[in-house]
C-alpha cells in the first residue's frame, strides 16, 4: 500500500474529522481469543502461550487467527533460522571453493520482515500499541467502544 496507513475510524472522530468525509464505521466481530490450531511447531506454541495473556487486552478476536498465526510461525522460523546460523556460521564453502551466504540468512530476513509487519498489524509493537492506546480501546467491547 501506498502512503500513510488510514487512522483508525476512533482516532478520526477524536481528532475531529477536519475533512468531514464519511467515518467507516467497523464491522462487528465476534468476542473470543481465537484457538491455537493443534498445527503449530513447538516455538510457535510457546509464542501463543507468551501472548495469550495479552491478546484480550489488545482487542485480538477469532477472526484475527490467521495473522496470528503467521506470526507465532514467523517467529517460529526466526528461531530456527537463528540456530543455524549460531551453529554453521553465515557462510559456507560452496562446491566450486567460494564464500557464499547460507540460505538461512535470506531466512532470517524475511522472517524478521513478517514479523515487524504483522506485529504492527496485530497491535504487538511498541507504535501499534501507542496508537491503540489514543483511540481509547476498550477490551471489554468488540468494537473501538468510541463509535458504539
Amino acid at each position: 500500500m501506498r502512503g500513510r496507513k488510514p487512522k483508525a475510524p476512533a482516532l478520526r472522530v477524536l481528532e475531529g474529522n477536519p475533512g468531514h468525509r464519511r467515518v467507516p464505521v467497523p464491522p462487528e466481530v465476534r468476542a473470543g481469543l481465537p484457538r491455537r490450531p493443534s498445527t503449530l511447531s513447538v516455538v510457535a506454541r510457546r509464542e501463543w502461550e507468551y501472548l495469550l495473556a495479552d491478546m484480550k487486552r489488545l482487542g485480538i478476536r477469532r477472526i484475527d487467527r490467521g495473522a496470528l498465526v503467521a506470526y507465532v510461525e514467523a517467529i517460529a522460523e526466526h528461531d530456527a533460522a537463528s540456530q543455524v546460523l549460531q551453529e554453521k556460521g553465515r557462510v559456507y564453502r560452496s562446491v566450486g571453493g567460494d564464500l557464499r551466504p547460507r540460505p538461512e540468512c535470506g531466512m532470517l530476513h524475511r522472517s524478521a520482515l513478517r514479523i515487524a509487519r504483522l506485529a504492527a498489524e496485530l497491535g504487538l509493537s511498541p507504535v501499534a500499541r501507542t496508537r491503540l492506546g489514543s483511540i481509547g480501546f476498550d477490551s471489554s467491547q468488540d468494537g473501538l467502544g468510541i463509535l458504539s
